[in-house]
């Protein structure tokens, strides 16, 4: 039997809930435009913490190189949180609860705040061109 599809072509992830799925192809012959991100959508990510942590004990295998390593990431209910599209989720006990990210889902919003970051430097400078050339003219040397 086919494997259930979770966004596209054909590779092979392991979900949350230890199911196999192909996953693939990001082309837009897959998909259906719905519209843009804009910058306050993708402000949401300025919000999620940053952290350090260590596995607790038991989660890795003894011999990993991990085990009780300060690792940098993110905690799974944050990005559940701030941009639950990015948030894997897992039925425990009834309930849905965050499980994972998945970074496919969290990376346009980082290029977005890039871009958007981009936009305002690029703005800066010529402002910052434009008030040294004013001071030079006004013989103010910087």
């Amino acid at each position: 039997a086919n494997a259930p599809r979770t966004g596209g072509g054909d590779y092979v992830r392991i979900g949350s809930s230890g199911r196999i799925f192909r996953q693939g192809s990001s082309s837009r012959r897959y998909k259906n435009h719905v519209r843009y991100m804009d910058a306050e959508e993708a402000e949401n990510l300025y919000n999620i913490p940053v952290v350090f942590f260590k596995y607790k004990d038991g989660y890795l295998t003894k011999d990993d190189p991990k085990v009780n390593e300060a690792l940098p990431g993110f905690y799974a209910e944050d990005i559940a949180g701030y941009v639950p599209a990015a948030a894997d989720y897992k039925d425990i006990d009834g309930q849905r609860l965050p499980e994972n990210w998945d970074s496919r889902y969290l990376i346009p919003y980082m290029v977005k705040c890039i871009q958007e970051q981009h936009k305002e430097i690029e703005i800066l400078k010529r402002n910052q061109e434009k008030i040294l050339q004013a001071l030079e003219s006004a013989g103010i040397e910087v």
